[in-house]
């Protein structure tokens, strides 16, 4: 019998023995950082809506995710928010600037870096349904394969160039709402251009009620290469 109990504590010992060496020789790697993080909420909203693509753990994983959002004491600390690349925020945030961040945590327990977004909530101002005036649209060639296209708006908008060889367009810039400021004075570079070709272009602006406006028809002509 104290034969037998000798074997037991010492399979149990090399039992608890290899339990150690698996988890000192286990997943450490974090996951990547989420991308493409962005408000797809209005700045009137003030339970804005955010969304990411999910990040990717090659060792145990993607377990789930956490965010916080700055300037906000309810939210200041990390939060649990399951394995799910959106979020709605339950409690209304207050007016101003915020900064939100999301990290993924992989099921050995490794934490990624956290991707950040500013956003603005302004529930205070007057929405209207009025487009934002836009003014000063123009192209400046600045090779065979750019150019650069800026103009105003009567009021701070989010912005997007759709540009195309014909006037269907097909190409575009960043999505307005993955953009983290609204600014009167727009400037966007149009990169990767076919050399001596005539392009068609126009600008889009969006206000913070989401009031959006779109410019007439513009054409220019990259330089010869």
């Amino acid at each position: 019998m104290k034969t037998i109990r000798v074997v037991g504590i010492v399979l149990l010992c090399l039992a608890l023995l290899l339990a150690s060496t698996s988890c000192s020789t286990g997943d450490k790697s974090p996951p990547s950082e989420p991308t493409n993080l962005t408000c797809t909420s209005t700045c009137s909203d003030n339970t804005p809506t955010f969304t990411w693509e999910a990040a990717s753990d090659e060792g145990s994983g993607i377990d789930s995710y956490v965010f916080r959002i700055e300037d906000e004491s309810w939210y200041e600390y990390w939060r649990i928010i399951g394995d799910s690349t959106a979020f709605t925020c339950e409690t209304p945030i207050s007016d101003g600037s915020h900064t939100f961040e999301v990290k993924a945590v992989d099921k050995a327990g490794n934490e990624g870096d956290a991707a950040s977004h500013s956003f603005i909530v302004c529930t205070r101002i007057h929405c209207d349904t009025t487009q934002p005036s836009i003014s000063s649209v123009s192209a400046s060639v600045t090779s065979a394969s750019s150019v650069t296209i800026t103009w105003t708006t009567g009021e701070p908008t989010l912005y997007q160039v759709v540009y195309g060889i014909t006037t269907a367009y097909g190409l575009s810039t960043l999505e307005p709402f993955l953009q983290s400021s609204y600014v009167v004075s727009h400037s966007v570079n149009l990169t990767g251009l076919t050399a001596n070709t005539t392009y068609h272009y126009r600008v889009r602006s969006i206000d913070m009620c989401g009031n959006e406006a779109v410019s007439a028809d513009y054409s220019l002509v990259t330089l010869p290469s």
